[in-house]
């Protein structure tokens, strides 16, 4: 937002719990000072931690002329009671899902109610949202019911610079896995299938399978270093790995995510989509070990992601000129 408004033009605030819990940077934590000068601001963009906002409904139901959005950030296909408001002019969706496993919908709703009801107050220690009834979930978000009002705005990461520049040519590695198995089956069967792929490979082809938990530095250094990496979907299917392989000039190796990208990768062209991780093995031989195609690939995209996908490029096209026009 600051990038493309200025930073005089934002305000930023959250509930104290959140920086005291977590540590984030705001402007305010006093809702109540944001309130009195509301006119003074054109756009509002509420978020899940709103909800523990005890001024929320407050800023819900002010009819000035101030545009009021909902950006839920969270990692699932539901959408909260909020988007049901006529307050609330667009809902923008980070998973806006396209396809919906029947098995998936059951399971989906029990880990919500375990992510929104049980995990905060016992394990975040941030208590439960004070405006409970706007934050459960009523449906999936689903592509078949998207208009006007709900939009897909999905995950992206902020490059580091320092790490930024690295170049195609001097990759010593061939393949980087870095995976935290967690309770995701799909990652439980990717992780312990390339775990066994780089011991029997053993000279023939130079790879890190790591159970995730390295530092930062020591991730990215290893994502420069390398000509190919996987993502597999974490407790959302879009996750942070999914951008920062494109970004750092590594070919992307992923199952397709089943929800809404706006100006997505193209298989074969700037991702390799794969269906399993034999899939995956068969086109890594293709893309990597008998060929250079992978530089290619990781080259396009890496251009498709600072075209449209820079948090500020995000912010823009996705948010300030919906909001807009």
């Amino acid at each position: 937002m600051v990038r493309n408004l200025g930073e005089n033009s934002v305000t930023t605030y959250l509930p104290e719990i959140f920086v005291r819990s977590y540590g984030d940077l705001t402007d305010s934590t006093d809702s109540s000072c944001l309130l009195d000068r509301i006119d003074d601001y054109d756009l509002v963009v509420f978020s899940p931690r709103s909800f523990y906002d005890e001024n929320f409904k407050k800023f819900l139901k002010y009819t000035g002329n101030v545009t009021k959005v909902f950006l839920d950030i969270e990692d699932d296909f539901l959408l909260r009671n909020i988007y049901k408001s006529p307050e609330i002019r667009f809902y923008f969706k980070r998973e806006l899902i396209t396809r919906v496993p029947r098995a998936s919908k059951t399971k989906w709703y029990v880990r919500h109610i375990y992510g929104s009801q049980i995990l905060p107050p016992v394990h975040r220690k941030i208590g439960l949202p004070k405006n409970r009834l706007l934050s459960l979930p009523y449906k999936i978000a689903s592509e078949n019911d998207a208009d006007a009002k709900l939009l897909p705005f999905p995950l992206t990461i902020d490059p580091d610079p320092r790490f930024a520049g690295s170049g195609y040519d001097d990759r010593q590695l061939d393949l980087f896995v870095c995976l935290v198995p967690k309770t995701i089956r799909e990652r439980h069967h990717y992780y312990d299938f390339f775990r066994r792929w780089t011991e029997e490979t053993g000279a023939e082809m130079k790879g890190v399978v790591s159970k995730g938990g390295l530092p930062r530095d020591e991730y990215l250094k290893f994502l420069t270093s390398s000509k190919s990496s996987i993502s597999v979907r974490g407790m959302g299917y879009d996750t942070d790995r999914y951008w920062e392989i494109p970004c750092y000039k590594s070919a992307l190796f992923t199952p397709k995510p089943p929800i809404v990208i706006p100006h997505d990768f193209v298989d074969g062209e700037s991702v390799v989509f794969v269906r399993s991780p034999e899939d995956l093995r068969e086109k890594f031989q293709k893309y990597v070990v008998k060929s250079d195609e992978w530089k290619e690939i990781a080259r396009m995209g890496h251009d498709l992601f600072m075209r449209y996908h820079l948090p500020e490029v995000r912010i823009k096209s996705l948010l300030l000129d919906v909001v807009s026009s």
